[in-house]
């Protein structure tokens, strides 16, 4: 869920950032679901097209492929925020 600002109209009630569970959650984020009924093989392909994508997200704006709790990880989450920040403004 990227944190765009917008505000959707419905039924004449307003919700900020649609979708998210909290209009001023700081980050962005993804939520995945499983249904009953869904197989291991469903759940596999799911976390390799996850990765797949993942992958290429952190290849195009040269993120590194681990993370861990140092300063400069903050400084790739920090800038993979802006680049989100940016792809919801064009």
């Amino acid at each position: 869920m990227a944190r765009s600002g917008k505000t959707t109209e419905m039924s004449g009630l307003s919700f900020v950032n649609f979708g998210a569970h909290y209009n001023s959650y700081p980050y962005s984020y993804l939520t995945a679901a499983a249904a009953i009924g869904m197989t291991r093989n469903d759940v596999d392909t799911f976390i390799s097209k996850l990765d797949q994508c993942l992958a290429k997200y952190r290849k195009k704006y040269s993120l590194p492929t681990e993370v861990n709790n140092t300063e400069d990880s903050r400084a790739d989450q920090q800038k993979a925020e802006n680049i989100s920040k940016d792809d919801d403004n064009s």
